[in-house]
């Protein structure tokens, strides 16, 4: 059962890493990038999740700091 496992896993892993390679087999057609084309894309979201993310956890540790040391005394 295991073997068989492996066996599929290693299968898919060959098979998604050659599809980059089999796009790119035909004639190579160098084209030029687009003209003004967003650097943000998205990212200024990602940032902002990020930092979100972080007070929270920063917030929670706080808190439970806090009730630890509450439970000490």
């Amino acid at each position: 059962m295991m073997k068989s496992r492996f066996l599929f896993l290693a299968f898919t892993f060959v098979c998604v890493a050659c599809i980059p390679f089999l796009s790119i087999a035909g004639d190579i057609i160098v084209r030029e990038p687009p003209v003004n084309a967003p650097f943000d894309g998205g990212l200024s979201l990602l940032v902002a999740a990020g930092i979100g993310y972080a007070s929270k956890k920063a917030y929670q540790k706080r808190k439970n700091d806090k009730m630890q040391a509450e439970d000490v005394k």
